[in-house]
This record gives structure tokens, sequence and C-alpha cells, in this order.
């Protein structure tokens, strides 16, 4: 379910005036991610997250980041402890809730993994990432028709994330549904995307 895009937790923050080395440290850890220097990203992140950021935003975004990279390193339970830490944090942080949901799924707890979905959704509905990594665990569940669901929601809110569609089409001929995964995923049809 995790893949490197992952680790993003969106822009650059905007810093306060007088900004603490924490978050001084959070911005290059970002900035190595963004430049797919995961070396240096993940040693910044740990970084930046000891060494405290000033905003409980910011915070969060640390644990995120930090958590995040322990999980796909292999250290589940301090990725899962990061990212409660970052949700507890700011709530509002739906990427966490959908990296929280995917350490439960590791972990073999789908009934927590959708509680944290549900969490993401109740923060912020419109957000097309949390669909789509929920359809991926339907899918993983082979409940093809929710997962279809899941993904044409992940879709609509987001019609350029190509994804979303190349999943619906696979969910669709695991349906039987040929002629509906041949349009979903269909080349011109992505193009337009």
């Amino acid at each position: 379910i995790f893949c490197m895009t992952d680790c993003t937790i969106g822009p650059i923050p905007i810093l306060p005036d007088s900004p603490s080395d924490g978050d001084r440290t959070l911005v290059l850890a970002l900035e190595a991610l963004n430049a797919s220097d995961y070396t240096h990203a993940v040693t910044l992140a740990n970084e930046a997250a000891e060494q405290g950021p000033s905003t409980d935003i910011l915070k969060s975004n640390a644990f995120n980041l930090r958590g995040t990279f322990r999980f796909l390193m292999g250290d589940t339970e301090g990725g899962a402890a990061d990212l409660e830490q970052a949700v507890a944090l700011h709530p509002a942080n739906t990427q966490a809730w959908v990296k929280l949901a995917s350490v439960h799924m590791e972990q073999g707890d789908p009934t927590k993994a959708f509680d944290c979905f549900e969490r993401a959704i109740a923060q912020n509905p419109d957000d097309p990432d949390i669909y789509y990594h929920r359809g991926q665990v339907l899918f993983i569940m082979n409940e093809f028709s929710q997962a279809a669901e899941n993904y044409q929601k992940s879709s609509s809110l987001d019609d350029k994330f190509v994804f979303s569609h190349i999943q619906l089409a696979v969910a669709q001929y695991k349906l039987g549904n040929l002629a509906n995964s041949m349009v979903y995923g269909s080349f011109e049809a992505l193009k337009r995307k």
C-alpha cells in the first residue's frame, strides 16, 4: 500500500518568523525528500522529530515524516508510534491517518485501519488520497466492488491521479466488468487525465 510518493506531506510549510532548529531541520528534510535524497531525508526527519519543531502542526509533520520512513524501513512499531503522535498533535493531518491505516493493515488489524480512514474522512472528505488507499485495502481483501467505489471517488476528486484510474480498471476487471475495465483503463482515457 505504501510507496515512496506517500512520504510527501504536502508543500514545504511556511515557518514562523523566528523558526526553531526543529523547524529548519524539518524544511531541510522535506527539501531532501523532494530532491529524492532519501538518505539525508531520513536523517533530517529523525533530527527534526527529536529537535521538536515550534508548533503542533510542524511537530505533526515531523512525526508523520519520521513515522513514514520508520515504517518503510521495517520498524512497524516505531512508525505506528510516530504516526499516532502526528495525529494526536494535529488531528487534521489526513496523510498521517492514511499512513496509520496502512500500518494497522500491516499489523493485521483491518478494523483499526478502517477506523483511521473514517477519521481522515471526518477531517477532510475531499482528500482523494484517503479513498485511493482505502480502495487499496479493500482490493487486498478481495472486496472489489467496494474498492471500485473508492477508486471512483478518488478519481472524481482528482481526475489527474492516474493510479486511481488504473486500479479502478483492475477492480472492474476482477468484478467481471470487462467493458468497464477497458473504458477506465484505456490509454486514451488515461491520457486525457
